[in-house]
């Protein structure tokens, strides 16, 4: 058989086994430290959102406290911008008084006081894409609309009576996806239409940011992001070219995005692109914040308004679908935690909007029932938030040596927390979990899991063009230990809380960065713009500067690319023309059922130290095939110190752990602020202490408390 025969018989083999069930394993370390470009923290502020702004009626006050104060969700995002107050743009003198009244709907005898308590500074506000057409008619409404939109933030707000100013500004909801509607003629072009866009949004951000400092504007919040689509046309007429238009006409501070139905290898990718891209043409070599402003699954038969509400009937295979893709886009994202400025899930809890006034409840709402005399109940979607209650602390190391199953932890002084999701679409994995350190002990262990049970797909899914039928489920269950395996269900979600029975403490350190291709060559001539397309037989020369080295450290050389399923499923690749060939093809996850081609992102595992023997490292390609595109290649890398070494996952020999020494000062991990397990001095077992309280609370004796030898353990949520 020819190379080329080969390949694509590899290339069918793949797609047939992609979702096929077999084992990974996962490397775990709760004792090093995973530094992202230098940040660590695993912010649920950040990171734990819904869509709205903790408004809710008397009837639903009871749900948004357990959400709030019990899950340790935030809610994150409104579409209360600016441009959407009444007062805009004829009435704009009685700015300051309007707002006053804006303020008072918050601080006032009658207000809802679970809204004030709640409510930070950590959220977006955004107008809805139809508000452009107060504004692009002329230079002087843009400018009217920008300085509109800096007093608002001045104005509209006030910290010191429990309405704090919004930090995020993002300046439309998903108006790239509407320029036919926003044209100011039917011959005028997208291009030109988005260009228009980006003008009036860098603008606006420069009134906003000159005004307020603390606020950061950005956006477009894209429908979607699916760059690669119509040969990357997505990108080219949509994100780069707004961006550019935003820049030149004055700034923009992040990059936003709604994420439906492309965790996984589409994420992987756009987010290499989006990264390479702003690193390339910043001028500053620096790349823009990133920002999810709604995440999940959608589709156009699920829900209508076209003056008539109308919800699809809800369906076990719909809300499976909806949380997957959600958690799905959550995994990818946190990868880059360390530029990822807040990611907000499309789950929303509002009775009383008019979505949720159609016969069955709306697809993505948190709540069932509709008014404010209803009786309101939790839908299955909650548990897409129970399911990461209580994670806070420190990133620490892992690794998947499966790309279809994506890992991370977190570790707190208490806890460790170990997130996995399978993003294969049929079969279920056994995953091994590793410790290469040694188990640590626990006192116990919940394991929480959501996942599909299957059955046969039926008309009324496939009315709603659901690929998979069946039941969602949600499991709970206390272990005693930790377990040898997890078994992982198609899509399924699973998160290990371990209740340590040792404080848990930082002593190595795993530091990762990110970096960016330099130029790429192809007979000796640069290339000069990217994506580009893909000749078989062609070799691409792509070079890095700044690489940084380190002894026993690891780089993950990361091949995004966008391909026809039956193309070659894998260039040849050499590292400094040295040729390398123990690697995978697996991307996170099947093709999606949108576009021709497969977007996403080959890694290759590659020994730091044999990457940076030259001046400039240099990674080459050849496809035996043409056909498709060659989005990025870029270079994840991880140093370490001398005890998190052999932890490393990718490793094409054996790494024994012996060294028992760090460079890495010994720290305490932090406290986290949701337990009911009080450690205080005061906490000792005397006659007549204050703690101890109707036999609602009892003394526990503990190892390796920072302070005293005991603590005082809550056994009722009353106590106290």
């Amino acid at each position: 058989m020819s190379w080329l025969g080969s390949w694509c018989a590899l290339a069918i083999l793949a797609v047939v086994l992609i979702t096929a069930s077999d084992g990974a394993s996962v490397k775990l370390d709760f004792g090093s430290t995973l530094y992202t470009n230098g940040k660590r923290d695993f912010d649920r502020e950040r990171l734990v959102n819904a869509h709205g702004d903790f408004q809710a009626p008397a009837n639903a006050r009871a749900l948004m406290e357990y959400i709030v104060e019990e899950l340790g969700v935030f809610f994150g995002r409104s579409n209360k911008g600016p441009l959407s107050q009444k007062i805009f743009p004829s009435r704009t003198g009685q700015m300051r008084s309007e707002g006053q009244k804006n303020i008072d709907k918050v601080d006032c005898d009658w207000c809802d006081p679970l809204r004030k308590r709640m409510i930070t500074r950590e959220r977006v506000v955004v107008d809805i894409a139809e508000k452009l057409n107060l504004v692009q008619g002329s230079n002087a409404k843009i400018n009217a609309g920008a300085n509109f939109a800096a007093n608002f933030f001045k104005h509209f707000f006030d910290r010191s009576r429990g309405y704090p100013k919004p930090r995020y500004a993002e300046c439309f909801n998903e108006p790239l996806v509407k320029w036919k509607s926003l044209r100011k003629s039917k011959t005028e072009s997208e291009e030109s239409v988005v260009r228009r866009i980006g003008n009036i949004c860098g603008r606006m951000c420069t009134a906003i940011t000159r005004a307020n400092p603390e606020v950061m504007a950005g956006g477009p919040a894209a429908s979607s992001a699916r760059p690669h689509l119509s040969n990357f046309a997505n990108f080219r007429k949509r994100m780069k070219t707004f961006l550019d238009s935003a820049r030149k006409s004055g700034c923009i501070n992040f990059i936003s995005e709604h994420l439906y139905n492309s965790g996984g290898a589409v994420q992987d990718a756009n987010l290499d692109l989006i990264e390479t891209y702003t690193y390339r043409t910043s001028g500053r070599k620096r790349i823009l914040p990133y920002m999810v402003s709604e995440a999940g699954a959608y589709d156009a038969t699920w829900y209508s308004d076209d003056g008539r509400i109308y919800s699809a009937p809800p369906l076990g295979g719909r809300d499976f679908k909806i949380l997957s893709d959600a958690f799905g886009g959550f995994m990818s994202s946190l990868r880059t935690h360390d530029n990822l400025l807040k990611y907000i899930n499309f789950l929303t809890l509002d009775p009383i909007s008019r979505q949720a006034s159609g016969k069955y409840r709306y697809p993505w709402a948190l709540v069932e029932g509709y008014g404010e005399k209803a009786k309101i109940k939790w839908t299955p979607l909650i548990h897409y938030f129970e399911l990461l209650k209580g994670v806070q602390g420190d990133f620490v190391y892992s690794y998947s040596d499966d790309a279809n199953v994506k890992v991370h932890a977190v570790g707190n002084a208490l806890k460790a927390y170990v997130l996995l999701q399978n993003f294969a679409t049929s079969g279920s994995v056994d995953v091994n979990l590793m410790f290469p350190r040694g188990r640590p002990e626990v006192e116990r262990v919940v394991h929480r899991r959501l996942y599909l049970r299957p059955r046969k797909l039926t008309g009324a899914d496939k009315s709603q063009n659901l690929l998979r039928g069946g039941y969602l489920r949600w499991s709970n269950a206390t272990l005693n230990g930790i377990p040898n395996k997890v078994e992982l269900k198609a899509g399924a979600m699973t998160v290990l809380e371990l209740r340590l029975s040792k404080m848990l403490v930082e002593r190595g350190s795993v530091r990762r960065t990110r970096h960016y291709m330099d130029n790429v060559t192809n007979k000796g001539k640069n290339i000069n713009s990217y994506p580009f397309e893909i000749e078989g037989g062609e070799k691409y020369n792509v070079f890095f500067e700044d690489i940084p080295q380190g002894r026993d450290g690891m780089a993950y050389i990361r091949i995004a690319h966008s391909r026809r399923p039956t193309s070659a499923v894998k260039p040849q690749v050499w590292v400094n023309d040295k040729r390398v060939t123990n690697f995978r093809a697996r991307m996170a996850g099947p093709k999606r059922d949108y576009g021709d081609k497969y977007f996403g992102v080959i890694v290759v595992p590659y020994d730091l130290e044999e990457l940076t023997s030259v001046t400039r490292p240099k990674v080459s390609l050849q496809y035996p095939d043409d056909g498709g595109w060659i989005s990025t290649v870029t270079l994840e890398v991880d140093q370490c110190d001398n005890r998190s070494c052999c932890a490393l996952g990718g490793r094409g020999k054996s790494f024994t752990c012996v060294s028992t020494t760090s460079s890495t000062i010994s720290r305490r991990r932090r406290f986290p602020y949701g337990e009911q397990l009080l450690r205080n001095p005061p906490f000792q077992p005397i006659e007549n202490n204050a703690w101890k309280r109707f036999g609602q609370t009892s003394y526990t004796k503990v190892p390796d408390l920072l302070y005293g030898d005991y603590a005082l353990r809550m056994n009722a949520e009353s106590s106290g």
